[in-house]
């Protein structure tokens, strides 16, 4: 408000980043609670080589549904303009990706990488917002959408890397997860 936008922006703003949250939040919830399990039972069976690859496998699903959703609404469905239907698409998939990261790094037990991977994430996103909006003089919306994209987009990452340096010892089953969910 206090940049002048007007309120049909600022509804179009706060409905993208609440659908793209909850969107996030249900195809992240379709793994998260299995998945809780299936790491717990394979760090207590001492089967930790069989958790990275149920992340991969789990990541790439989640993606691959959130995508075709996310297209269909945002970019479809939706009558918005295209950057806007873009970024919070971008959103969307960082987001799902990041909640299911959270899975797995809580089942390292080290909460501070989490934090500091959203402090990381959440800082530069918005030195990229503010940069965006005072020295390019793009649409603050856009900004802002733009700046939270980066955030998760680099809060997912530095997770990524969390449970990869943990969980570095592992085999090729993929699939193993499919057999724990039946």
């Amino acid at each position: 408000r206090s940049m002048g936008t007007p309120i049909m922006e600022q509804n179009m703003l706060l409905a993208g980043i609440t659908y793209s949250f909850m969107g996030a939040l249900f195809f992240s919830g379709i793994f998260g609670m299995t998945i809780s399990r299936y790491i717990s039972d394979m760090i207590y069976t001492s089967r930790e080589e069989k958790i990275f690859p149920s992340f991969v496998t789990t990541i790439g699903i989640s993606i691959t549904i959130a995508g075709v959703a996310g297209f269909i609404f945002f970019v479809w469905w939706a009558t918005l303009p295209l950057l806007f239907e873009v970024l919070c698409y971008i959103l969307l998939i960082s987001l799902t990706v990041t909640f299911l990261v959270m899975v797995y790094v809580s089942g390292i037990k080290n909460y501070r990488r989490i934090t500091m991977s959203f402090i990381i994430g959440c800082t530069i996103g918005f030195f990229v917002e503010e940069m965006l909006t005072l020295f390019f003089k793009v649409n603050v919306v856009y900004s802002i959408l733009a700046g939270l994209d980066v955030a998760f987009i680099i809060t997912a990452l530095l997770m990524i890397v969390n449970v990869y340096n943990f969980f570095k010892v592992h085999d090729d089953s993929y699939f193993g997860i499919f057999k724990y969910i039946k």
